[in-house]
């Protein structure tokens, strides 16, 4: 699996994307590292968890919902799309990102627990 820069330098070859759009990157950049945890390489979640804690607890209003929108709940669904166990990345969170993996757990699997393949509870 390639690093980040050089799976990003793909993504706009192969997609010919000219314009670069903050969801586009953090999709790209969740996409990247659920497939690189998927394929055992869990060197990257501690150091993904403290820059999302960061984010979370000293960005502005903006910042903190593109954390929440563009990483957790992407790698959240990118999780249950290929079948990778979400607690791997639980475990890292501070407590401002378990806050906010929890309000989405919450929000999208609550009414079909069944469908979420990792913890429920905190």
């Amino acid at each position: 699996m390639p690093d980040f820069a050089n799976y990003q330098r793909e993504q706009v070859l192969d997609h010919g994307v000219a314009e670069r759009l903050i969801y586009n990157e953090t999709f790209e950049f969740c996409d990247w590292l659920v497939e690189v945890v998927a394929e055992g390489d869990e060197a990257w979640i501690q150091p993904f968890a403290n820059v999302l804690e960061d984010l979370l607890t000293d960005g502005d209003a903006e910042t903190k919902e593109i954390a929440v929108i563009g990483l957790i709940e992407d790698i959240q669904h990118l999780c249950v799309d290929r079948k990778v166990d979400p607690d791997r990345f639980l475990a890292a969170l501070g407590p401002a990102a378990r806050e906010a993996w929890w309000k989405m757990v919450r929000f999208w699997y609550a009414e079909h627990p069944e469908r979420w393949p990792g913890s429920f509870h905190d």
